[in-house]
């Protein structure tokens, strides 16, 4: 599957959440918000905390290349500083799960 397949599928599944879902980042379990859902990215807010954050397409791309080529699964801590709520997003996908 491609990534522009995977991104759309995402990107749907993003919009159909109600407008007061409560995400979770998988390591630190910091709370957050998504703000808006646009075609290069999703913006997003952390709980308590009125800066808006982009999430930016590429690095999406990015994880699901890492999350692809991994035999299995995917170790959470070898993620990026800042990487965890694309993780959390990216499960929003039906392909991906956080265990």
């Amino acid at each position: 599957m491609s990534f522009r397949v995977t991104w759309d599928n995402l990107l749907d599944n993003v919009e159909e959440l109600p407008a007061d879902a409560t995400l979770l980042t998988p390591l630190s379990q910091k709370p957050f918000h998504i703000t808006d859902v646009q075609q290069h990215r999703v913006l997003i807010e952390y709980q308590g905390d009125s800066e808006t954050v982009p999430l930016q397409r590429e690095q999406f791309e990015t994880l699901f290349e890492r999350v692809d080529d991994a035999t299995g699964s995917f170790a959470l801590d070898r993620l990026p500083p800042g990487a965890e709520p694309y993780a959390t997003v990216m499960s929003l996908h039906p392909r991906f799960t956080i265990d």
